[in-house]
């Protein structure tokens, strides 16, 4: 009783085989799998330590690891998916230091209920990162783990946050700036905040969680309607654009309330920038683009505010500089 989800020793085995089984199944039906995970938050337990101890993961990522190749898979292992990253670094440091488990590993990957990114008011993140001074302690804790990223060369995945409150335009807002954090101070190269789809029945009031897209259903339960919701649209200001294979380059503010994340695709030169005003008034800005040669060419931009979702912006440009102004409260 209290031990109903532990994994008990000398069981490693044969957790590891049902993995496998997973990850197998998946290829018949042709798809193959890149990456798989151990354990969806290792530190619960039905309220009674762990499911998971940090050598139990060891120990299963390295065999998993070894049956993976033997299949002729090339499925990487990202771990440890813990509640909160300071749980997940009491998995991620016995890892990285073992050489057999850390050559099967693909990905860091964590949840980020803790502080002041979850299941609290947007104004907790707005009052802290939107004021740019992100939480101490995350900023420590993103930083011993982006330099291990660095180090072993293994990527960053935040991969689920949710419980934001208030109007959807704070949670909106609270979130890209959750987002500018997650993606400078950990060097996050994937994050998937909030769920994606809510379901709901014709009349039904509306959700407190603010999903990226909510989907209307009769009463017999087929579908008649979608929308965007305010947190969908503000995802997209980084979605829509910064697509895979683009590389995050530096990108630096002289306000610490207007926080800016610049990104460049490789093949085209192409330079994608997000831009969050965290002010409550309208700012006008000028950014210089370090290394243009010649004038620089705006084909697109798009803004996400209180009553704005995807409002179009042309900046004015002159040289490798473009000045324009940022709503109140936006995503730009």
């Amino acid at each position: 009783k209290g031990n109903k989800y532990k994994l008990k020793e000398g069981m490693e085995e044969e957790y590891v085989e049902n993995l496998l089984a997973q990850v197998l199944t998946y290829k018949k039906m042709g798809i193959n799998v890149p990456y798989t995970g151990v354990y969806n938050e290792p530190v619960h337990s039905n309220g009674n330590g762990r499911s998971m101890t940090p050598a139990q993961m060891v120990i299963i990522v390295k065999r998993l690891g070894q049956r993976l190749a033997e299949e002729g898979l090339s499925t990487k292992i990202h771990v440890p998916e813990d509640l909160s990253l300071s749980q997940a670094m009491l998995y991620i440091k016995p890892l990285l230091a073992d050489p057999e488990a850390r050559k099967y590993i693909g990905v860091l990957s964590y949840h980020a209920y803790e502080e002041v990114y979850a299941d609290q008011p947007a104004d907790a993140i707005l009052n802290t990162s939107g004021q740019g001074n992100p939480p101490v302690a995350g900023v420590a804790l993103r930083a011993e783990l982006k330099q291990l990223s660095k180090q072993y060369g293994i990527p960053v995945w935040m991969t689920e946050v949710s419980g934001t409150t208030g109007a959807p335009h704070k949670v909106s807002l609270a979130g890209a700036n959750h987002i500018h954090d997650e993606l400078t101070l950990a060097d996050a190269s994937l994050l998937v905040p909030e769920a994606f789809i809510e379901y709901a029945y014709e009349g039904q009031g509306e959700s407190s969680l603010n999903e990226l897209i909510k989907v209307m259903l009769d009463s017999a339960g087929n579908y008649k309607t979608h929308k965007i919701e305010k947190k969908g649209y503000m995802l997209s200001q980084y979605a829509k654009f910064v697509r895979p294979g683009d590389v995050r380059v530096d990108a630096q503010s002289s306000d610490k309330k207007i926080r800016v994340t610049a990104f460049k695709n490789p093949s085209t030169g192409e330079i994608k920038i997000v831009a969050i005003n965290n002010h409550a008034s309208s700012i006008k800005i000028q950014v210089n683009i370090a290394g243009a040669a010649g004038t620089i060419t705006v084909l697109k931009g798009l803004r996400t505010s209180a009553n704005e979702n995807w409002a179009p912006v042309v900046p004015s440009v002159s040289g490798s500089t473009m000045t324009l102004v940022l709503a109140p409260e936006s995503i730009t």
